[in-house]
């Protein structure tokens, strides 16, 4: 072969290596959004819709496809608010899952604050209004965040008069799962009870987070140079910018340190600073959108997905189960044969996702987005 032509192929490689859509008849590359330690999102033109969509893709492998992803795309596939990042499909690619879902052309909320030093108290209302009510569907539709922040938040709309949307929901739980007791999420962001590991309400630490997102919001800085501090003192509001004794108020209940007494989600809409401007329906709203949801049909169901998750190396429950038992069955064996050892007790298992997504940076904002996956 020609030196010319091996060059041409050696391109040609690298071209399709760069772009997870190479060949796929529906969806057409436009640019990489981002990449971050799980994956990588493009923007892509849907030939089906004409659409811009963004695409977040996972490598195939019982490593990366686990029950964390799999979750994620069960809870994702069932919502439909307009406050949260519309769910389209899931399909496959030779090597890679790929999830198509609503673009947010304007950014994410990180951004948005970063560049201003914080927002104007009015914009900042606005902004929180509706992160409340997209949280709070979630909630109603039975599933806890745990990774609320800025980078999460993505804006569409208006750039002068934002929409909102809530994305990301791969540390997602059902309440109808084990009790939570999990470290995970984004240091800066966690409620004391998650970073004492302790068992927790992942609602209860979505309303710190949600807390922690107003105070960075309006003030620019996170609540704690240290976060960890959280767990032994009561954050500080500063005196500049100054803000109203509501909102002031409204943050202390939020981030408060016994989560048996924080703020419920449903009170927090009752606060006069949240309440202003709202119309006296504004979570009732959230009744129609679930009732919607639980009548709407999405382009996929759960048995759809899991059986392209399957096929691209999703572990099935009784294979986990069989894999579990040989590890343990590994480990009491060592045990009974190592004398006087102590054994840590680890089984191997972890996914990688149940330490925290990023680090968090200090005191003043800096990105705490690992590696910017969802960046829009």
């Amino acid at each position: 072969m020609a030196a010319r032509d091996k060059f041409r192929q050696m391109i040609g490689r690298k071209a399709a290596s760069d772009n997870l859509l190479a060949g796929d008849k529906r969806y057409i590359k436009i640019r990489t959004l981002g990449k971050g330690t799980y994956g990588i999102v493009l923007l892509a033109v849907d030939n089906k819709t004409r659409q811009k969509v963004a695409i977040k893709f996972w490598p195939r492998g019982s490593e990366a496809i686990n029950v964390d992803v799999q979750r994620e795309l069960h809870h994702h596939s069932g919502f439909n608010h307009p406050n949260v990042i519309k769910f389209h499909e899931v399909f496959l690619t030779p090597t890679h899952v790929a999830l198509a879902m609503e673009l947010a052309p304007n950014g994410d909320l990180f951004k948005k604050v970063s560049n201003a030093k914080g927002l104007p108290e009015s914009e900042a209302r606005g902004i929180f209004q509706q992160l409340i009510l997209a949280v709070d569907y979630c909630h109603r539709m039975g599933v806890a965040n745990r990774d609320i922040k800025l980078e999460n938040v993505l804006l569409g709309g208006d750039k002068k008069k934002p929409i909102i949307k809530l994305t990301d929901f791969g540390f997602s739980k059902s309440v109808q799962d084990s009790i939570p007791t999990t470290i995970c999420g984004t240091l800066g962001y966690m409620a004391p009870e998650v970073l004492l590991g302790q068992e927790y309400d992942g609602m209860k630490a979505d309303v710190w987070s949600c807390g922690v997102m107003l105070y960075v919001m309006l003030y620019g800085q996170y609540p704690n140079e240290d976060p960890r501090a959280t767990v032994l003192q009561d954050i500080q509001i500063p005196d500049r910018p100054a803000t109203l004794p509501d909102v002031k108020h409204l943050i202390r209940c939020m981030l408060e340190r016994d989560s048996q007494r924080r703020i419920k989600m449903e009170d927090i809409c009752q606060q006069p600073w949240v309440a202003q401007g709202l119309p006296e329906d504004f979570l009732t709203q959230n009744e129609q959108f679930v009732s919607a949801s639980a009548q709407h049909m999405p382009g996929q169901t759960k048995e759809e997905i899991n059986a392209i998750l399957y096929e691209a190396g999703l572990q099935k429950p009784e294979e986990r189960k069989a894999r579990e038992a040989a590890l343990k069955a590994v480990q009491n064996l060592q045990h009974s044969t190592t004398s006087g050892m102590a054994t840590d007790g680890s089984s191997g298992l972890g996914s990688g996702q149940g330490s925290t997504a990023s680090t968090f940076n200090g005191h003043q904002l800096q990105d705490s987005h690992y590696g910017g996956m969802m960046e829009y």
